[in-house]
């Protein structure tokens, strides 16, 4: 504090747990419930997007080979290939060790809140199951920047970057 009552430059600057980097108070973000600066906030938003696109880029492009390898046999089995592959495992992308191959690819993870280890497929189900009710997609997509979306909250889980796993930010 200054003598004449204004408050020193380090009062308004905080240590972001995620680059150690010092940042502006009021340019704050919540991550987690976690004060973060801007720039961590927009790459871990960035990365879950990234990732978003990549699975369902990949979910797609399988379904769509299915359908291409069938139709030709049996159009009905390359329909059902398709809608199996390109939609119908999508919600369960997350249950390999708690990365979808988009994840994986962006440095992130998802583990339960409870014991902090990877989900399974049952709690991936339960993470997704909420986007088969129209317009939850628009909803969770606004919501990916502060951590914590509709399905994480179901499912109590969470979304980790792995690069700082051990950050307090993600372990609560």
């Amino acid at each position: 504090m200054w003598p004449w009552g204004q408050k020193s430059r380090d009062e308004y600057q905080f240590i972001c747990p995620l680059c150690d980097q010092s940042a502006p108070r009021r340019k704050a973000e919540l991550l987690y419930g976690h004060k973060v600066c801007r720039r961590c906030s927009a790459s871990f938003t960035n990365r879950r997007a990234g990732a978003w696109i990549a699975d369902r880029a990949l979910f797609i492009g399988l379904g769509v080979l299915c359908l291409a390898a069938l139709t030709p046999v049996d159009p009905t089995a390359g329909q059902a290939a398709f809608m199996v592959v390109g939609w119908a495992a999508f919600p369960f992308r997350d249950g390999f060790r708690g990365r979808s191959p988009g994840k994986a690819l962006f440095g992130l993870h998802v583990v339960s809140e409870g014991d902090g280890q990877a989900i399974d497929w049952v709690r991936s189900l339960g993470r997704h199951f909420i986007f088969f009710v129209p317009f939850t997609t628009i909803i969770a997509a606004f919501q990916i920047s502060q951590g914590k979306r509709i399905g994480d909250g179901l499912a109590n889980t969470r979304v980790v970057w792995s690069r700082h796993a051990s950050s307090r930010v993600f372990t609560r």
